[in-house]
């Protein structure tokens, strides 16, 4: 047995160790958020990828069947390629990217276009090929794998960085660099291997460096993330609040900051009317109409408490009815797709944030909430 096989297996064995044990981590946290949930999928895809890397290598050694070799190469490529489409897809759910059926499929043609490579592989036409007992060889179509892994790496990376440029809080900021890192690892091992000539094992570590970034990113996510809308918790926007204050932002002529306040009107009537279920769903509805608004002014949304959502946004005065006037327009529409059975609509309050203590801070965000209060009373009488 070789020192570059023997080197190969002890390294897979690592890393598969290292993954497994983050399983087992997230798997006993027993969280069950969209987010957690599409994590451990592409966990388990990842750790497929390098079982199927340490048995190949296993079956090599032992000069095992070409049938065996090239069928556990193609687990491992189809595998790998599946961790970096749903890492993908996790980063646009992440950053707040909805495509739309079409757009979905185009950006999975590549990958449909690759998994057909790798599956030629048995007739020696493909990416993997063997002919002899122990004895693994590139295909013709070799350079589908490394093309693939980096046509998904790097459009993740460009997704979340595009995303990262038009966040507002430093937070938001540095959870998507963080994000965008995911894609980096499993490109650069996929291009060092094809450069090694398989001789030095770097797509294994590859994607454990990836899982554990990811597994950091999402630990991070459920502690600032509210599981229910998938939107910030309140602590986001005091640590916001308090970095603008600090930083010196609200002292600078050419900024001015616009604190909102969103209401749900009559949410306990939802509550009982139609169950606490429905009333979740309302707020799911309410938390997404805002996550398109203010997903377009590039503001910070969290979920205040109850049926209650703030933001802060970087805009002119004149702005702020506009965005009141979209989020009662997106609103609407949100409600009339999901089909929900009665009239969800939200008062909406908006202050500029001046000062430069918290106190005085606070004191604006005060002054919004009584104006969303007052527009909430207003509304009530005129459907009276």
């Amino acid at each position: 047995m070789s020192t570059s096989v023997i080197l190969y297996e002890e390294i897979d064995v690592v890393c598969l160790g290292v993954l497994l044990i983050i399983l087992v981590h997230i798997l006993s946290s027993r969280e069950d958020s969209a987010t957690a949930l599409r994590y451990r999928f592409v966990l388990s895809l990842g750790i497929i990828a390098v079982a199927a890397d340490a048995i190949r290598e296993i079956f090599i050694a032992q000069a095992s069947s070409p049938a065996a070799i090239i069928f556990f190469s193609m687990i491992k490529g189809l595998a790998t390629l599946a961790v970096l489409v749903g890492w993908l897809f996790f980063a646009e759910q992440y950053v707040g990217i909805v495509l739309n059926r079409k757009m979905s499929f185009i950006q999975q043609l590549p990958c449909i276009a690759a998994a057909v490579c790798f599956m030629l592989s048995p007739t020696g036409y493909g990416v993997y090929w063997a002919v002899e007992p122990g004895i693994y060889q590139r295909g013709p179509l070799f350079l589908a794998e490394p093309l693939s892994f980096a046509f998904y790496g790097i459009l993740q990376v460009l997704v979340t960085l595009h995303q990262s440029a038009q966040a507002v809080t430093p937070r938001m900021k540095h959870d998507f660099l963080m994000l965008a890192m995911f894609g980096i690892f499993p490109t650069l091992g996929g291009f060092l291997q094809l450069y090694t000539g398989q001789a030095i094992p770097c797509l294994s570590p590859a994607i454990m460096m990836a899982m554990v970034q990811g597994h950091l990113i999402v630990s991070t996510r459920e502690i600032s993330i509210d599981a229910l809308t998938n939107v910030n918790r309140r602590s986001v926007l005091e640590s916001y609040l308090m970095s603008i204050i600090n930083d010196g932002s609200l002292k600078d002529p050419k900024k001015s900051f616009y604190y909102f306040m969103i209401d749900i009107n009559s949410f306990k009537n939802i509550n009982d009317t139609y169950g606490h279920q429905e009333g979740d769903r309302a707020l799911q509805v309410m938390a997404n109409a805002l996550k398109t608004v203010f997903g377009r002014h590039g503001g910070c949304l969290v979920r205040y408490g109850g049926d209650e959502f703030a933001a802060v946004l970087s805009c002119e005065q004149e702005e702020c009815a506009g965005i009141r006037t979209e989020i009662s327009e997106e609103l609407g529409k949100m409600a009339d797709e999901a089909g929900v059975d009665y009239a969800l609509t939200c008062a909406v309050g908006y202050c500029r944030l001046l000062g430069e203590s918290t106190e005085e801070v606070l004191s604006c965000v005060k002054h919004a909430d009584d104006i969303m209060y007052e527009e909430k009373k207003r509304m009530k009488e005129a459907e009276a």
